[in-house]
Order: C-alpha cells, then sequence, then structure tokens
C-alpha cells in the first residue's frame, strides 16, 4: 500500500510499501491519517485490500483516483488515473478525470489529448466538452472552436457564473456584442456577487455603446456611480447621456474625469471624449456661458485638433470678444480677435454682423489709445527684463559666496554622475547635482572669454563650449543644453521577474528573468489602466470561497473594487482565475508608472514592470 507519492515534511522519494522516511523517518501511515479524514483513510485501506485480493484492476485505481481529485490533491488523482489507464486505456471515468486533472494544476497539452480521448470514448461527455472549451478559450485563436463546444452544453452550463463569464469574455473580442449582451444579461439574472456587479454594469454599458442603444446604455449608467480612480466608467456615462440629452447628468460625470483627461490614450476612449467636450462646449455656448464654453473647447482642441475644434473654439472667442467691446474691454477682445484668427484663419470674416461692427469699433479705439498701450507695453517689457536680470543678478551673488571666481554647474545627475568639469583647463572644485532632463548647465564667472570643457566617463559626451556675454555688467551669464539620449541598458533588479507580451498585467508571459539580468532597452510606456496593481510583499489572499491563496511578491492583480482599507481583485492562479479581499497596503497600483520594452541576451523581446528594472549608461 502506498500513502504517499513523496515524503510529505522532506520530499524524499518513497518506494511501494515503504513504510517510513528513509531521510527524516515519519510513519507515513501515522501522517496520512492525520493529513485525511477517518472516513476517508477506511475507504482508502478497503479498496487497497481489495486490490491485494482480487488483483490490479483499472475500476480500482480509477476510483482511488477519484477520491482524491474530490480533494483537489490533482497530482496523487493523475497518479492513480494513469495506473487506471496503464491497465485499460479504454476506461473512459479513468481517461476524464486524468484529462481534468492534468488541466486543472495547467499541463495543457497533456489535457487536450486525453479529453479529447474521452469525448471519443463517450461523445456526449458534457464534462470532456466543458474541459475543452476551457482549453480552446485560452486561445484567441481556437475562439469560434470554442464557441462550437459552448453551444453544445450552454442548457447543462447555464447557470455557472464561470461558464458565462468565459462565453461573455469570447463574444467580446470577436465584436458579437449582441451574444455579450445576452450572456451578460444571464449572469445578472443570477445575482452575482457585489464586487463582480460593478464590473459587468461597466462592460454591459461599453457594449451598449457599441450597439448604439443609448436609451438602454443611459439606464445603465443612471445605476452605475462614479469610480474615483477609474475615469474609463465617467467617459462611458457622460458619453450615454450626451446622446440621450441629458447634458446635467453628463456635465456631472465629467467631473470625475477631468484630473485624468490628458491620460487617455486608448483611440476608442479619445474618440467618445472628444465627442462629449464638443457636444458639452456646445451646450455651454448656446446657454450663452461662454466662460465655460471656452473651457471646454480648449480641452477638445488639445486633445483633438482639426478644423472642426478649432473652428469652435474660435466662434466662442469671437463672441467673448463682443462681449468685451460692449463693457469697453477693448485691448481684452482685440487680443480675443487676433487669437481667433490664428486658431481658425478668415473666421471673422464669416461671422454675424455685430461681431464684425465690434471688431471695427474695436480696431479704432485702439487706434486712439494705439500710442499710449504702445507705451505701456514698452515700459512692462522693461520692467521684465530689469526684473528678469536682478533674478538673475541676486542668483550669481548667492552662488558667489560658496565659491570665489566660480560658483559651479548645474548638471544631470544620470550621465554626469562621476564627470570632471574644467574651466579654462582648471578643474571646478564643487558643483551642484541637479537631475534636469534635457539637462541644463549654467554658469556664472567674471567678465571674459571662457572655455568650459566637460568631460565625463562615456567619450560620446565630451564637448567644449564658449561662454557669450549677456551684458556688459560684473558677471557674465550662460544657459546652454543639448538633449540626452536615454539609457539603453538596463539590469533587471528582482528575482523571477516577467517578461510580458505587452505594456499591461493582463498580457501573456512570454518569460522570466533573474536578478542582474542585462537587456536592452527598446521603449517605454507609462500605465494607464487605474485597476492594475502589483503586491509589494508575499500574503495570503482570502478568496470568496474562504479559502487562502499565498501570493508572491510582486504577483499581479486586478482591482475589482475598494472599500475600507481592503481591496476586491481577481488575479490568475494555476491556470483559473481567482477572486478575493486583500488590505490596501500590500499593493502598489501599476498606474502612471513605467514599462520598459527589452530584449533579452537570447533575442526574446517583451516588456518589464519598472520597478524591476535599472537604467543604465
Amino acid at each position: 500500500m502506498r500513502y504517499f507519492l513523496k515524503c510529505p515534511r522532506c520530499d524524499n522519494p518513497i518506494a511501494e510499501n515503504q513504510k517510513f522516511c528513509t531521510k527524516c523517518g515519519i510513519n507515513f501511515e501515522m501522517e496520512f491519517k492525520k493529513n485525511y479524514p477517518p472516513d476517508f483513510v477506511s475507504k482508502y485501506e478497503l479498496i487497497f485490500k481489495e486490490i491485494e485480493l482480487k488483483g490490479e484492476n483499472d475500476n480500482l485505481y480509477a476510483e482511488l483516483a477519484q477520491m482524491f481529485f474530490e480533494k483537489e490533491k490533482y497530482k496523487e488523482a493523475i497518479f492513480y488515473f494513469e495506473k487506471a489507464l496503464s491497465l485499460n486505456d479504454k476506461n473512459y471515468q479513468a481517461t476524464l478525470g486524468a484529462g481534468i486533472s492534468y488541466l486543472k494544476i495547467n499541463h495543457i497539452p497533456k489535457a487536450q489529448f486525453l479529453l479529447h480521448k474521452a469525448l471519443e470514448l463517450n461523445p456526449h461527455s458534457i464534462q470532456a466538452i466543458e474541459g475543452l472549451f476551457y482549453i480552446y478559450a485560452m486561445d484567441e485563436k481556437n475562439y469560434p472552436a470554442a464557441l462550437e463546444l459552448a453551444q453544445k452544453i450552454y442548457k447543462q452550463k447555464s447557470s455557472d457564473l464561470n461558464f458565462l463569464e468565459t462565453v461573455k469574455k469570447i463574444y467580446l473580442s470577436l465584436h458579437q456584442y449582441e451574444n455579450a449582451r445576452k450572456s451578460i444579461e444571464i449572469i445578472l439574472s443570477l445575482k452575482p456577487e457585489e464586487n463582480k456587479l460593478k464590473y459587468l454594469l461597466k462592460e454591459l454599458l461599453y457594449i451598449n455603446i457599441k450597439m448604439q442603444d443609448y436609451s438602454y446604455a443611459a439606464k445603465i449608467a443612471e445605476n452605475l456611480y462614479d469610480v474615483k480612480d477609474d475615469p474609463v466608467i465617467s467617459i462611458y456615462k457622460t458619453f450615454s447621456f450626451l446622446k440621450v440629452g441629458e447634458f446635467d447628468k453628463a456635465i456631472n460625470s465629467f467631473k470625475n474625469i477631468e484630473p485624468y483627461i490628458f491620460s487617455v490614450v486608448e483611440p476608442e476612449l479619445i474618440e467618445m471624449l472628444t465627442d462629449s467636450l464638443f457636444e458639452i462646449s456646445n451646450f455651454y455656448f448656446s446657454q450663452g456661458n461662454l466662460k465655460a464654453a471656452k473651457k471646454f473647447a480648449n480641452y477638445l482642441v488639445k486633445l483633438k485638433s482639426n478644423p472642426e475644434t478649432k473652428q469652435l473654439l474660435a466662434k466662442i472667442l469671437l463672441y467673448e470678444s463682443l462681449n468685451y467691446t460692449k463693457k469697453s474691454k477693448f485691448l481684452s477682445a482685440f487680443v480675443n480677435f487676433i487669437r481667433a484668427e490664428m486658431i481658425y484663419p478668415g473666421i471673422t470674416k464669416k461671422a454675424d454682423g455685430s461681431i464684425i461692427s465690434a471688431k471695427r469699433k474695436t480696431i479704432a479705439k485702439l487706434k486712439i489709445y494705439g500710442f499710449i498701450t504702445a507705451i505701456y507695453l514698452i515700459a512692462l517689457l522693461i520692467f521684465i527684463i530689469d526684473f528678469n536680470l536682478w533674478k538673475k543678478s541676486n542668483e550669481i551673488k548667492n552662488s558667489l559666496n560658496k565659491f570665489s571666481k566660480m560658483s559651479g554647474i548645474l548638471i544631470s545627475q544620470n550621465v554626469f554622475q562621476n564627470s570632471k568639469i574644467f574651466l579654462n583647463e582648471k578643474e571646478f572644485p564643487n558643483f551642484n547635482k541637479i537631475p534636469y532632463y534635457p539637462i541644463y548647465y549654467r554658469a556664472f564667472v567674471e567678465p571674459g572669454y571662457y572655455r568650459i570643457n566637460i568631460k565625463p566617463n562615456s567619450s560620446k559626451y565630451n564637448d567644449t563650449l564658449l561662454i557669450y556675454t549677456l551684458d556688459p555688467g560684473e558677471f557674465v551669464y550662460i544657459d546652454f543644453s543639448f538633449s540626452e539620449k536615454p539609457p539603453e541598458i538596463g539590469i533587471i533588479t528582482g528575482s523571477n521577474v516577467i517578461l510580458r507580451s505587452d505594456h499591461s498585467i493582463a498580457s501573456d508571459v512570454v518569460s522570466r528573468l533573474n536578478k542582474g539580468e542585462s537587456v536592452k532597452i527598446l521603449d517605454r510606456w507609462t500605465a494607464t489602466d487605474p485597476s492594475e496593481a502589483i503586491t509589494i510583499r508575499e500574503v495570503y489572499l482570502q478568496t470568496t470561497a474562504w479559502t487562502k491563496i499565498l501570493l508572491n511578491r510582486g504577483k499581479a492583480v486586478k482591482i475589482l473594487s475598494e472599500n475600507n482599507g481592503y481591496l476586491t481583485v481577481s488575479c490568475e492562479y494555476q491556470g483559473r482565475i481567482v477572486t478575493g479581499i486583500l488590505p490596501s497596503d500590500v499593493v502598489e497600483k501599476t498606474y502612471g508608472q513605467l514599462w520598459f520594452k527589452i530584449q533579452t541576451n537570447n533575442g526574446k523581446t517583451g516588456w518589464v514592470f519598472g520597478k524591476f528594472l535599472q537604467e543604465r549608461y
């Protein structure tokens, strides 16, 4: 009788009928009875006695395997399923059980082979079809085949949330929005957990926008709260409300977008955002609120500069000029007229009579005040120049308190960490290091012509620069710069660091990298998804099934919701997605942080999260 495949304490290999571990000395029978309940142990021993009496039997081994399978001991289950198949390779239960067990431990090729074989032995096997469905659902190119299998078992699995979620994901990827919407509606009818509800409503809102069913989308938006760290929901809501004319609700939702407005990078979201800005700006313009209209039009032109958006902003500026003229603020009116023409040339000629009349009146008034205005502007310019010279003079004098004739040079900490600075072949005794990028240098010396020679470690940055006189005063000031190439070499700073196919924790794993490994940097990307995060230390995830899973440091998770210092997250574990709860202080969001596209020494290309890579020159 075999109690374990290997010693549960020290992993030492075990022979058949071995009672004690030759390495750590534990009694396998006693350890087995500690690990399993009495009814399990009794049944296990009974089956082995039957095998001893009747001889080896494939059905008895399959029954043993099923016992371990139900305890989620998949490696032990595989051992006995394989024993059954070695006696009878046509045993359907053993074939099916082995296939599902291999799937559970993410051994996909073996699982696929055995599940296909089980389907040959029993063409109507729901479990075999379901197992193959989940395998095909792992690869986008197999999505059509996965859907064919799903149709065969849809009736039997219509209340299985995991199955329905997977089917929905495939429909969305294939842009079959009608079917995806039906799947979500079925899932919602099954009353999923609260943490999944918001995510499903967000997807349903997006699908209805894609289907241009804006009435339905607006109804969903009514029941979906704005999330502070998720501007995507607010973009969807704003867009949907505007499409049905609910401007007040749209503007209220837009407030959550403003802090992130220039961080949006996905083309589809930018298109929704610019359409919304155009509608809101036009709405305020029609209400006579030119200040608000201009604010949203300025956002719009910065996001999407084209003739249509420029014309809107220019038109608002013209009407603002008209108001300034009525209030006798002719200079402000004139500035707006000029801005409008610069933004959209010829806009004034196409305007109505009141605008043209206001422009003529403004110009006439400015001719009268022209001389005074010119003097005022010249005086202002002189003041600005004098003020800047005064600031520079004070800065120079402060520097000279530290150094006698030479005050120092501000240089890049990255490139010139160990550089030497020479002035007329004489080395500077000291200088300050500030990490500017691009690099700016400043030096303050006595009058005259000098040569500054910067000698860093790398010869490609060597340069000799001449100082020029800014003003025949007491000191000479220089301000010059050149572009610095970003580092092209990186060093991996973590152990077992994941190399991914894209700049997202949801992308596929390409490889794993070792600490200290040198790589070539190809590109950089700033993370834009506020729901993506990584664990900053080892932590147990309390799953929704009330089990605990150990997550290693650096484990990628997706934040579904936040509540009173705890996060509801999902992550991949042993080939499946699990959901659970973590304290908020054990994860770090990737939003706004760098990803690096790199190439390894063996030619593999992918993306690494910036926290695990240090740039080197």
